[in-house]
């Protein structure tokens, strides 16, 4: 993908925000014409950094906890 910054550029962003949560995965990207560029990312505890990629301008979103019991559950059956 090519965004303004560099991956390092948003790894740092990200990397300076996230504490004491681990980053589990990069979960969605987008490089489209159409919207502005961003990567989400979900962290231990399930919150989501959005980053848009071209001003490096951060969203935090908290965790959902239905969506955590759902992820937990999923993962005891596994």
């Amino acid at each position: 993908m090519s965004h303004k910054h560099t991956q390092a550029e948003i790894d740092a962003v990200v990397n300076k925000w996230h504490g004491k949560h681990a980053v589990e995965k990069l979960i969605a990207e987008y490089d489209g014409p159409k919207w502005s560029k961003y990567q989400r990312y979900r962290l231990a505890g399930g919150i989501i950094f959005h980053v848009a990629t071209d001003t490096l301008k951060l969203t935090i979103s908290p965790a959902d906890a239905k969506v955590e019991v759902k992820r937990a559950a999923k993962k005891a059956v596994k």
